[in-house]
């Protein structure tokens, strides 16, 4: 499939882009101007690259009218960890969103697939199935909602299919280095003290190649409407540090070849806040029973992958 891709640079949408162009789609990529490419640098010659702002309608509009998509998959949203749950580019970027849409259903695209968010829902409830109420409590949830909410509507109107994947927890190489899970792989690494939520919380972490296989399974599946893109297994915080600090001296990568990593993680001292549900959970079932999607991936196999891919970056770094 001629398939349009935004967000290609990105956590999620560079192992996408992989795994789209081997499986033979011509893939067409918008890149904003200035853009890091390092996560596609060994991909960028093969993916044909839109240079271009989300927000630059006629640009696009021209783009798309002469590719003429069969699909799109759009990633593209703000991510900095610091901030993407709070700040007001969430409302710009549901409106060039929603601009996109209107494109693509004028360049003759019959299948959008958009990302949303767990955090869409009410989180209190602890397993989530895509009939889960809704409640999000951030701008950023709010407005993936918003976003789902329209162009459910618009695309029914247009004959176009709609896909919703939801992402639970992710986790894998190309991570930016303050999310949960590459912060704690680089303290252990240098043998530094983590600053970690509280061990008795319990998520649904995901392989990012396994999350971006699911999305990708989604372009052939005739299935519509919200998805949840998660692992379906519950895992303990505690538990995924302790695996990390156990694969690590296994491994035997850590600085310092003295220490107990055990050590560094410390629990005692961040309690439970009452606004943190004790569990967040992902009903998987429609995504495994109505697509080919298998996991290629379980925590201990992806963290050990994970950890190796952080070791090299550390170890290059240090070469320069």
């Amino acid at each position: 499939m001629k398939i349009f891709l935004s967000g290609g640079t990105g956590f999620i949408g560079s192992h996408i882009a992989r795994i789209l162009f081997r499986e033979g789609h011509e893939v067409h990529a918008l890149i904003k101007p200035n853009t890091d490419l390092s996560r596609i640098q060994d991909l960028a010659p093969s993916v044909h690259l839109i240079h271009a702002d989300l927000e630059d309608h006629d640009k696009v509009k021209s783009e798309l009218k002469n590719i003429k998509p069969d699909a799109a998959l759009h990633l593209a949203w703000t991510t900095n960890p610091e901030n993407y749950w709070k700040t007001p580019e969430n409302l710009t970027l549901l409106q060039n969103s929603i601009e996109l849409a209107k494109i693509l259903a004028d360049s003759g695209c019959k299948k959008i697939i958009t990302t949303g968010t767990c955090f869409e829902y009410d989180t209190t409830l602890g397993i989530l199935s895509e009939s889960s109420p809704i409640k999000p409590k951030s701008l950023y949830a709010a407005c993936k909602h918003a976003l789902y909410l329209a162009l459910d509507q618009f695309c029914k109107q247009q004959e176009i299919q709609f896909v919703w994947p939801r992402f639970f927890y992710l986790y894998g190489p190309h991570e930016h280095k303050k999310r949960f899970v590459p912060n704690l792989i680089l303290s252990l690494l240098e043998g530094k003290e983590i600053f970690n939520p509280p061990g008795v919380l319990i998520r649904d972490y995901l392989h990012v190649e396994d999350a971006a296989a699911a999305v990708c399974a989604l372009t052939s599946s005739s299935l519509s409407g919200p998805v949840n893109i998660g692992s379906g297994t519950p895992v303990h915080i505690r538990d995924l540090m302790e695996i990390t600090a156990k694969i690590l001296e296994t491994l035997n990568l850590k600085k310092d070849k003295n220490l107990n990593l055990k050590k560094l993680i410390n629990f005692k001292n961040h309690p439970v806040c009452l606004d943190d549900p004790i569990l967040i959970l992902a009903d998987n079932r429609r995504l495994v029973e109505n697509t080919s999607w298998k996991p290629e991936y379980d925590l201990a196999k992806g963290i050990e992958q994970t950890i190796q891919w952080w070791s090299q970056q550390v170890e290059s770094a240090r070469r320069v």
